[in-house]
C-alpha cells in the first residue's frame, strides 16, 4: 500500500516539476515529440474535395523567430482548434528548449507553403511530386 503511494506522489511531483518549468532539455525534446505525433495524426492525410480546404499553420520555433516548417491540412477533416492548440503548446515548448540548450538558427526564413491538391489530398507544392489536379 505505501509503495503505491510513494509510486503516486512521485508521478505527481514529477509532472508538477514538468509543469513549472523544471523539465531538462531531454523531457522537453520528448514532450516535443509527442506533440508532434499528435498533430500529425489530427491532420492524417488530409484529404480535401478541392484546394479550398487546404491551409497551412506553422510548426515547431527556430532559435532567432519564425517557424521551423510548415503543416499542411484540410479544413473539412482537421480540428482545426485542436490543431491549433498542439502547435502552440509545441511552440513554447520548442522556445524553452532553444534557450536552455543555448540553440543557434540560421535565421533563414521558412518559405510559407503554396497550397495544392494532388491525389484528393491538400499538399504543399514546392516539395510534393505528381501532377496537380
Amino acid at each position: 500500500m505505501m509503495r503505491k503511494m510513494y509510486a503516486v506522489l512521485a508521478a505527481g511531483a514529477a509532472m508538477a516539476a514538468c509543469s513549472l518549468g523544471n523539465e531538462t532539455p531531454e523531457e522537453i525534446a520528448a514532450r516535443m515529440r509527442e506533440l508532434e505525433t499528435r498533430a500529425v495524426d489530427l491532420i492524417g492525410e488530409a484529404p480535401c474535395a478541392s484546394v479550398d480546404e487546404c491551409r497551412f499553420i506553422g510548426f515547431g520555433a527556430k532559435a532567432c523567430g519564425g517557424p521551423t516548417r510548415y503543416l499542411v491540412y484540410s479544413v473539412s477533416f482537421t480540428d482545426s482548434t485542436a490543431l491549433q492548440q498542439v502547435v502552440e503548446e509545441h511552440r513554447e515548448l520548442n522556445r524553452r528548449y532553444n534557450r536552455m540548450t543555448g540553440t543557434v538558427s540560421t535565421c533563414d526564413v521558412t518559405p510559407e507553403p503554396v497550397l495544392g491538391k494532388v491525389g484528393g489530398r491538400c499538399v504543399d507544392l514546392g516539395s510534393a511530386p505528381g501532377p496537380v489536379e
